[in-house]
């Protein structure tokens, strides 16, 4: 039996781009909900879904495997009117193949997307797609809600704007839609054919792809069934059983903390990107071309990095004196999911992102490398250089770019320009977060950090070439990473994660951040001295 739902995505699926790391192309049968590398089902798992997922246990698993993730159809028998034709034919008769599975357990779901997370990655396999790892489970409280609001604000009652599960006569609205129902959902059903239930068209169910998607492109995340969610007998989303007010986004489920199979109770599952295999970047030439492409000149005899160091240019340092140099990804995890750290130092799609996760002994490996690789060159405009970390004083020097002594490196003592564009990536606080105290303190109360983090258009670091240069055509010097100096204990500019007050040029002593390396907030730039012309 072929198992319809998960195609493969096109093998083009990863590009460098400056905020994704996955093109928005999409699973068939699931949509895009956050970023680039989180995908849900567009609808409730059908019965033909669940089917396939039994048909393939009868193949390669014991009959007693295969009766304990069958759908509980007794469930049917349960609600307090006649359903008992739908113990033998909901779940069988092939009337119902786009019905939402239900009679299942939430340990029955996660079953369903263990087995799920196999047959994609032997289809990738198939296709030559170039996915290494997956995670295929139920969503979490969280993410549902996310992906319910369809990219509306954080309060949205509905998956659509609006309180109402009407459509109303406003404007766009076509006429033949004003009075029906958005949704699948009222107790009264309990009880027989209602008047609710003949104008939202569901008597019990609806198939999966009934009623009206979401921005997202998902449909019946409010009605039909409610959904399992990962945390341990959670539902969401309302039923054809429930009230209106248990299919909105933020109400609880109506049987929170009983993990039973209902006949009102199915899921949907999230696919989640993890590994994914990458073609090494060309190697790169460091001859006078590259250095006049790179570098500005800040001194007589010194030139400064336009852009912090690349994971580019530092994966070809470490492919070519060995894998002990290389970055520490997995420190990613204090910040993010998997993708960062298995993929952010190798991947192409991270290619001219700086480099981070790396000691500073590391950084000077890399940078008696670079010299080398360039002293060692035949015809060359500059006999010897020195390519090195600068000292605190080069490094301020330059980030002036030409101005006396500025706040930050784009001259002036705002980190937002005329429009209203922030002009780093760092971590601005919400005007709304901060308050007062009696003795005129200021404090920062809680607050969505990652929405705050992403609001200079990056939650985390950014690709070199970010923003706008400074008067020495340097760009990031201050935010997107911290940068290490001469000095192993002192890096300067601050870094995505960093308050504005760090991003000055001149921050004090006393205010200064302090890193332990390696870390996801630091990497570096380096600074290339003329020894001999």
């Amino acid at each position: 039996m072929k198992f319809y739902c998960f195609l493969a995505i096109t093998a083009n699926v990863l590009v460098s781009q400056a905020q994704q790391l996955v093109q928005k192309n999409y699973i068939p049968g699931c949509m895009p909900i956050r970023g680039d590398y989180l995908y849900m089902s567009k609808g409730e798992v059908s019965n033909l879904q669940y089917k396939e997922f039994l048909f393939w246990l009868k193949q390669n698993k014991p009959d007693s495997i295969v009766a304990k993730m069958k759908p509980d159809t007794l469930v049917w028998t349960k609600p307090d009117n006649y359903n008992e034709p739908f113990v033998q034919y909901y779940f069988q008769h092939t009337a119902y193949s786009d019905y939402p599975v239900v009679g299942i357990t939430q340990s029955q779901a996660m079953a369903f997307c263990h087995w799920a997370k196999g047959r994609i990655l032997e289809n990738f396999k198939l296709k030559n797609i170039p996915i290494q790892d997956i995670v295929v489970r139920l969503p979490t409280k969280e993410e549902w809600e996310w992906a319910a609001r369809g990219g509306q604000e954080k309060y949205a009652v509905y998956p659509w704007p609006g309180e109402s599960i009407r459509f109303n006569d406003e404007k766009g609205v076509p006429k033949r839609l004003i009075g029906r129902m958005r949704m699948n959902v009222g107790n009264s059903k309990h009880h027989g054919f209602s008047t609710l239930s003949t104008v939202d068209a569901g008597f019990l169910t609806t198939p999966v792809y009934s009623y009206w998607p979401n921005g997202y492109g998902l449909y019946n995340l409010s009605g039909n069934v409610a959904e399992w969610v990962s945390e341990v007998g959670k539902t969401k989303g309302g039923s054809y059983t429930t009230t209106a007010w248990h299919a909105q986004i933020n109400s609880p489920g109506k049987y929170d903390g009983d993990t039973s199979a209902r006949s009102d109770v199915g899921f949907r599952y999230v696919v989640e990107l993890v590994s994914v295999k990458s073609n090494a970047p060309k190697p790169i030439k460091v001859n006078d071309k590259w250095v006049k492409r790179n570098f500005s000149k800040t001194d007589s005899n010194l030139f400064a990095g336009k852009y912090e160091v690349t994971n580019a240019l530092y994966q070809q340092f470490v492919h070519e004196t060995g894998p002990t140099l290389a970055p520490a990804d997995s420190l990613w995890l204090k910040h993010t999911g998997y993708q960062y750290s298995l993929m952010y130092s190798s991947h192409a799609a991270f290619a001219e992102y700086p480099a981070v996760n790396i000691t500073h002994e590391q950084a000077t490996q890399f940078c008696q490398w670079l010299t080398r690789k360039y002293n060692e060159q035949k015809d060359k405009k500059y006999k010897k250089v020195n390519f090195k970390l600068p000292t605190a004083e080069e490094w301020t020097m330059a980030a002036r770019g030409s101005y006396l002594n500025p706040s930050y490196p784009w001259g002036g003592p705002y980190v937002r320009n005329s429009r209203g564009a922030y002009l780093a990536n760092f971590y601005p606080l919400p005007e709304s977060a901060f308050v007062y105290d009696s003795e005129h303190n200021v404090n920062v109360l809680p607050h969505d950090t990652s929405e705050s983090m992403k609001a200079d258009g990056y939650e985390f670091a950014a690709p070199v070439k970010s923003y706008f240069p400074n008067g020495y055509e340097l760009y990031c010097m201050a935010g997107n990473v911290a940068e290490m100096t001469a000095l192993p204990d002192l890096c300067k500019g601050g870094s995505w994660n960093s308050k504005s007050i760090f991003l000055q040029i001149n921050a004090y002593e006393k205010i200064r951040e302090k890193y332990i390396l390696p870390s996801p907030m630091v990497g570096f730039r380096i600074f290339m001295e003329v020894q001999e012309k």
